[in-house]
Order: C-alpha cells, then sequence, then structure tokens
C-alpha cells in the first residue's frame, strides 16, 4: 500500500532513493485526492524549480521482501 494513515516511513523510504539518486523532482498522483485525479510534485533540488522541464523518467520499485526501493532511468 503506497499510503498509511499514520506511518509515513515507506514515502519516506522513496524520497529518500529519488534524492540520494540525485532526482530533482517526483510527478505523483496525490494519496488525498486521487478521485480528482489530484498531483503532486515534491522537490528536492531547488534549480529544480527554475525553467522546469520533463528531462528523463524514472522509475522507482519497492520489493516488499527485501523492504528496499531502487529507482532506474526508463
Amino acid at each position: 500500500m503506497l499510503i498509511h494513515p499514520t506511518d509515513y516511513t515507506f514515502c519516506n523510504q522513496i524520497g529518500r532513493e529519488a534524492f540520494d539518486s540525485g532526482t530533482d523532482y517526483l510527478v505523483t498522483w496525490s494519496a488525498r485526492n486521487r478521485a480528482q485525479k489530484g498531483v503532486n510534485v515534491p522537490v528536492f533540488q531547488q534549480a529544480a524549480l527554475r525553467d522546469a522541464r520533463i528531462i528523463s523518467h524514472k522509475e522507482f520499485v519497492y520489493d516488499p521482501i527485501s523492504a528496499r526501493i531502487t529507482s532506474q532511468r526508463l
């Protein structure tokens, strides 16, 4: 499950992996407004807020057995 009412461990793990892998920002659906097709854009690098454009896509994969999150450029 991608969301939990009180435990943000999973989201924090995704954020840490994104930051550590040099990701500037993520574009993802809103957990709170998914029915309305809302989006969230967590930004990890301030420079990403200037002259924004998509330069690549990444996939973040959660392995429930090892509890690890890995990323790869698509």
